[in-house]
This record gives structure tokens, sequence and C-alpha cells, in this order.
């Protein structure tokens, strides 16, 4: 089994965010993975931090009042930066700093990725303790909404669940494809990236995984937002990807980020992306796309010919209303309701 360790040090010239254009992707207009180019107004880019060193690699999270929290797998620090003033500071040092996750109560839970270790950092004085061993190849760390588990990825294909009351450990999955960044969505699912470039969805009750999209290239970071959408870095394509949990269907939210890793929203579904080159972005997102209009982009084959019917688009009651308006604009012979979906 060949696992795919933290990017090496990148080289140090400065990305420069484009916006995402091009044509949408027409190769396999049967595939619901379809990918899409934003329209409309582009993306806003700011620094919100710099000098965080080359191949910082580096794992986010956000304490809510201000502060991302970024660790350095190379150098093995965590750093918090406060992004009012940019000002960083180190807060701790434990070897190979990978994934990050913050409990709400001044703690961190960051993993180690060659000795496969969870560390828990009281933020206030830098002192760790570990919470867990053997989690060969440690990658991303999710901790739930009551503190009770923290969630870890392993490389070699694994979800770990780890009980803090007594640091038992079981496993949650065990047949995952090179898996790295996860988030939990806080009803009862995980979603977990792979570098193979599929975003997975992993029930927590009973370990069943379910491919919720491919194509996504070298994908490391994941991050949810508050309207049924997850955020995939693609490192190799220093891009972002916007992806529709429901349907699969994907964007190129942005794109000129430097070798993108980790992202995350803050409360108001801002977007920090960080890089390899000692960089976090701040990206503000204009609003979301419309399913119809992200149909429109895909053009009128995108979508699966089974994927709705006349009596789904119609039924205001149905869960799969809003994406069968998508077909109802993309598929020309379900188009009496396209007042839904104007044309553009």
């Amino acid at each position: 089994m060949t696992i795919q360790a933290p990017p090496s040090p990148a080289e140090p010239d400065e990305p420069t965010p484009t916006t995402p254009g091009g044509i949408p992707n027409q190769s396999n207009p049967q595939n619901l993975s379809t990918t899409c180019t934003v329209a409309g107004p582009t993306p806003r880019y700011t620094k919100a931090a710099t000098g965080l060193g080359n191949a910082s690699a580096g794992g986010i999270a956000l304490d809510g009042h201000g502060h991302a929290y970024i660790t350095n797998f190379y150098t093995g620090v965590l750093n918090k930066v406060d992004l009012a003033t940019r000002h960083k500071t180190a807060v701790a040092e434990m070897g190979q700093a990978n994934g990050i996750a913050l409990d709400g109560h001044g703690h961190a839970y960051i993993t180690n990725f060659h000795a496969g270790v969870l560390y828990k950092v009281d933020l206030a004085t830098g002192h760790k303790t570990t919470i867990g061993v053997g989690l060969d190849y440690a990658a991303g760390v999710a901790v739930d909404a009551d503190n009770t588990n923290v969630y870890v990825v392993s490389c070699t294909g694994k979800l770990h669940r780890i009980t803090l009351s007594t640091r038992s450990r079981e496993e949650v999955a065990c047949d995952l494809r090179a898996p790295w960044g996860i988030k939990l969505d806080g009803l009862g699912h995980a979603y977990i990236t792979s570098h193979t470039g599929a975003l997975y969805q992993v029930d927590l009750t009973t370990g069943g995984t379910t491919e919720v999209t491919y194509g996504l290239g070298n994908a490391y970071g994941v991050a949810l937002d508050s309207q049924g959408h997850a955020y995939v870095t693609n490192y190799d394509g220093e891009a972002l990807y916007r992806v529709n949990l429901a349907t699969g269907q994907k964007i190129k939210a942005a794109s000129g980020l430097g070798t993108a890793y980790d992202v995350v929203l803050d409360d108001h579904d801002r977007v920090y992306v960080s890089n390899t080159r000692g960089i976090l972005w701040r990206i503000d997102m204009p609003p979301v796309n419309s399913v119809c209009d992200q149909a429109a982009q895909c053009g009128q084959n995108s979508i699966p010919s089974g994927f709705c019917s006349p009596d789904c688009c119609t039924d205001t009651t149905s869960p799969r209303t809003r994406n069968c308006r998508n077909c109802a604009f993309a598929r020309r012979e379900f188009r009496s309701d396209h007042s839904l979906c104007p044309e553009s």
C-alpha cells in the first residue's frame, strides 16, 4: 500500500488567484458529477495571513473569536493568527502536526502523521496530552458537537472513533481509498476527501460509505457550509471546488490559490484556504448560484435522463423538488415550470 504523505516544500513563487473560467465540462454528459464553472460575480480574495513558512501544509481551525489556528507539518508548530491584525503567535510544537479540530472550550485536537498520535492541546498554555496512539498515518481530525468523540482519518483507509471519556478506540470504517480530510455534518455523517479525487459520506453509526462525487483531483481539505455544500481543496490544481451534497454536482469555485491544502468556513460562510507557500487566503464567495443556474452552465445533457420526473418537478412537497427544477430547465421536455429557472 502506498501512503501519500503531505506534500514536500513548494516553490516560493506567489500564486495569483484567478476567476474560474473556460467552458463547462461536457466530456461525460450523462455523469452527475459534471463540473461547471462559476457564472456571475467573482470571488474576492484577501490574504488573511502570510509568512506561515514555505511548506506550511497547514490544517486550519477557527475559534469563532477572530483567530485561526494553523499547523505546520514540517516544523511541528501550531500557530495562532489574529485575523484582524495578521499577528502570528506560536502556541505549541508537537512534530509533524497535521490535522486540527477545536472543541470550543479552549482545546485543539491535532494529529501527528508519522507517529500516528492524537494530541489534545491547551490553547492557553500550549500543554499537550496524548489522547490516542496507533493511528497509522493520521491525517484529518474532527470532534463532534458535544465533545464526546474525536474522529481521526488514517491514510491506511480507516476512520477511527476515540471516546474522550475513556480514550477507547474503535474503527468506524476501514475500506476508504486514500482518505485525508474530514468534517462532520452534525447529522450522523462524516465527509471525507480522498487523494483519488473522491468525496465520501460515511454513516457514523453503520460505517456505510457512499461516494458523493469524484473528479476533485488531489483532494485534501474539506469544509461544509450551511446550505448543503462541501468545499474541497485540490492541491495540484491550486483550486477550490464546491460540491452540492444532494446531487454530487461540483463547481470550481476558486483557482490560482497556490498549492491549496486545507479549507475552513467561518460563521458567515466565508472561506479560508491554506497553502504550502505560507499563505492563508480568505475568499468572500458570491451568493451560491441556484441549482437551475448550475444546470444552465452545464448544458441540457448534464443531468442523467432518469434523475428527475415530471411528478417530482411539480410535487412541491418532494424533498427533491429543488433538484428537479434543475432538470426542468436543463431537460427541454420538462420545461412546463421553466419560470422557476429563467433563462439568462
